[in-house]
């Protein structure tokens, strides 16, 4: 899943936004990132959802720059292990 998100990351960034200058394709990604993980509100409980959204905001911007920078290995592992920790740590904390 975090594979497939960075391939769309990087389609968006490179193809989608490609016309626009670079602080209107970080401004732009990081809205459209951020309305797609509105959405996590039905799928996961609400915690986790307004945790979700209020964290897609940083790391999109975060992550827009860098893979505008040609840094998508870093930002794909940093989005596993964010993604790794966070979905995970429910279940490892369970009694």
């Amino acid at each position: 899943e975090v594979l497939f998100q960075q391939v769309i990351f990087l389609f968006m960034l490179d193809i989608v936004l490609g016309a626009m200058q670079v602080s209107d394709r970080v401004y732009w990604f990081t809205i459209i990132i951020g309305f797609l993980h509105f959405f996590n509100v039905f799928f996961l409980s609400t915690r986790e959802a307004v945790i979700f959204f209020i964290f897609s905001f940083p790391m999109a911007v975060l992550f827009s720059i860098m893979i505008l920078n040609g840094l998508l290995l870093v930002t794909t592992s940093m989005h596993l292990w964010f993604y790794l920790i966070f979905a995970g740590y429910p279940w490892l904390m369970k009694k």
